[in-house]
Order: structure tokens, then C-alpha cells, then sequence
């Protein structure tokens, strides 16, 4: 399949089948169907190539997804990272998925997820390794640190675990994270509030097209905001 652009502000796309056919793409909301956050995160959990981190900057290209619902907190303050990433330079992703029917798609999300970095500040390398090693083991039944991960993936050898646990350490003291809000749209208070916030923050849009019986997501950076400042 192959899939053709029309004019960027107004695109359209079309599915060109091996023997010559095509057949246009129609764009179907997440909130149709059976499209919810969970089928989001699974998505992006096992298809992270999808995710535009590196048009961000490139010290988030191969992101390598290390945990799914990921408890942060305690007491009021606990929330759940929908997906976490960490890249072969030591890069760190938390993301967030949101449909743009639910309620929390309002400026409350964008508080969530900044609060969610500020959690994993408290954290350390170990401590992400803690996370790689069950969430593997419950995905798959073995478990695996993250420079395995990375090499299994081709993207470090085991003897860059040094300086990969370096390089995680210091992006979590330094609460430098690149935060991404996924999902079918973004309301106008969430957009507002992340152009007012100069922070390690981003949002990202995913528009869906679907072309029976597969669907076909085109993802999109709608927008990206950062912050030297610590949080």
C-alpha cells in the first residue's frame, strides 16, 4: 500500500493497492468505532516509530517503549503514565493519550502530564530499569532491563550501559523530558495553555484515515513547546 498526500492544509490521502488501484481514504475520528485510549496506547506502545519525537529533536529518535500505565505518585497525587519511552542517547517520553470527547482533553491535561514529570524526578536510572524489567516480564513472560531492550534492538551494545545510565540519570535530575500529548484533536484551552507554558513540553496530533478493513493513521505534530527552565 501506498499512500499518496494532497495539499498540506487541506490533505487528502489515497490507498494505491500493488495492482493499481486506488481508493481514497476518508478520515474517521477516534471517537467512532472502536477506537478509545486503550486501542491508542496499544498502538503507540507497540508501534513507537510512529510517534514524530525526532522532528522534535533528534535525542528522541528509536524510541523503545518501557512501560504502559506506569503508577507515578501516591495518595492524591498518583496518576498513571499511559506509555513511557526512553531512546538509545537517554532520552526520556512520557506520553499521554487523550480523544478529544473525553473531558479531560481541557486544559486539565496538560497539568497532568507536567505533573507526571515532576514525579519521575524523584526517580533513577534504577528505577526505570525496575519499570523495563516487570513491564516486559508481564508483556512477554521474560524480563529485560533497558540495555537490553536496546540491544536486542540493535540500537547499543551492552557495553554503552554506562553511559546510557548516565545520560538517564541526569535527564531525570534535570526533570529534562519531552512531554507529548497524543490524540484526535486538541481543544482550543489545551492549545493556548502549551503556547503560554515555555516547557519540556509538546503536543502531538494523530489524525486517523481509514481504508476498509484496515485503518490507516497519519500522524501529525501539531505543535511543540520547550523550557530550559527545571520544574
Amino acid at each position: 500500500m501506498t499512500m499518496i498526500y494532497g495539499e498540506r492544509t487541506h490533505r487528502s490521502a489515497f490507498c494505491i493497492g500493488t495492482n493499481g488501484s486506488v481508493a481514497p481514504l476518508t478520515r474517521t475520528p477516534f471517537m467512532s468505532g472502536n477506537f478509545n485510549e486503550a486501542w491508542l496506547q496499544e498502538l503507540l506502545e507497540d508501534t513507537p516509530a510512529m510517534i514524530p519525537a525526532a522532528g522534535i529533536s533528534p535525542e528522541y529518535q528509536d524510541l523503545v517503549c518501557i512501560g504502559r500505565e506506569v503508577p507515578v505518585g501516591s495518595g492524591e497525587t498518583q496518576g498513571y503514565i499511559d506509555n513511557l519511552y526512553v531512546t538509545p542517547s537517554g532520552g526520556i517520553v512520557i506520553v499521554e493519550t487523550k480523544l478529544y470527547r473525553n473531558q479531560e482533553a481541557r486544559r486539565t491535561v496538560v497539568a497532568q502530564i507536567i505533573d507526571y514529570a515532576k514525579e519521575l524526578q524523584k526517580w533513577d536510572a534504577a528505577k526505570l530499569d525496575e519499570i523495563a524489567y516487570n513491564y516486559t516480564y508481564r508483556k512477554n513472560g521474560q524480563a529485560h532491563r533497558i540495555i537490553d531492550l536496546m540491544a536486542a534492538k540493535g540500537f547499543l551494545s551492552f557495553s554503552d550501559e554506562k553511559s546510557l545510565t548516565d545520560s538517564l540519570n541526569v535527564n531525570l535530575e534535570n526533570a529534562s523530558c519531552l512531554l507529548l500529548i497524543i490524540g484526535d484533536g486538541i481543544r482550543t484551552g489545551v492549545q493556548q495553555l502549551a503556547d503560554f507554558l515555555n516547557d519540556n513540553t509538546s503536543m502531538s496530533l494523530l489524525s486517523s484515515s481509514r481504508c476498509s478493513p484496515s485503518a490507516n493513521v497519519a500522524p501529525k505534530l501539531l505543535m511543540a513547546e520547550k523550557l530550559n527552565a527545571p520544574l
